[in-house]
């Protein structure tokens, strides 16, 4: 498959998705799309599926996914709710394997959970993750406009950098600030 074909399915599945709102209930969803809306260019197949489901089970799956499976576990294992920020070195089972915080999952974090808030669910405590991440970062900023260190401590002291930690081993970075 060409690139421009798959952005070009990948943005309509997307604008799709976004159309029909993730939040809403099954009881309310609409009929799935007419037959006469598939063609070469379209992600619908000939019945008005994407990949074998209507666009309501895969609001459903995304929606398990997001909102019953992975924001509990960033709750649970990896954000840092006593002193803000996200401690993303976790296991599979939760397991914090270090508290280190980089600097561009913060940024992430923060992005991540403010689009939550604003987009998908206006609950207060999504906005107070993304606030807290923010006031993190503010109290380790450097001074005189020097780069960010690419790692920080639990409590935000800036960290050597000591490169990527993956599975209880480190990768070198080459000393890049992210």
């Amino acid at each position: 498959m060409k690139r421009r074909h798959f952005l070009q399915l990948s943005g309509a599945t997307g604008a799709a998705f976004a159309q029909s709102s993730l939040l809403r209930s099954s009881a309310h969803a609409a009929a799935a799309p007419p037959a006469e809306a598939s063609g070469p260019d379209s992600v619908l197949d000939g019945n008005g599926l994407i990949a074998g489901r209507t666009l309501d089970d895969l609001i459903a799956r995304y929606r398990y996914d997001l909102f019953d499976d992975f924001l509990p576990f960033m709750d649970a294992h990896v954000i840092d709710h006593e002193l803000g920020g996200f401690m993303t070195t976790a296991d599979r089972s939760g397991k914090t394997i270090s508290t280190e915080k980089r600097t561009w999952f913060e940024g992430r974090g923060i992005w991540v959970y403010s689009h939550l808030y604003r987009t998908l669910a206006p609950e207060d405590r999504y906005l107070e993750v993304a606030r807290k991440s923010v006031d993190f970062m503010l109290r380790a900023k450097p001074a005189n406009d020097a780069p960010w260190p690419s790692s920080l401590t639990r409590e935000g002291a800036p960290m050597e950098d000591q490169g990527v930690l993956i599975a209880g081993k480190r990768y070198p970075t080459g000393g890049q600030v992210y």
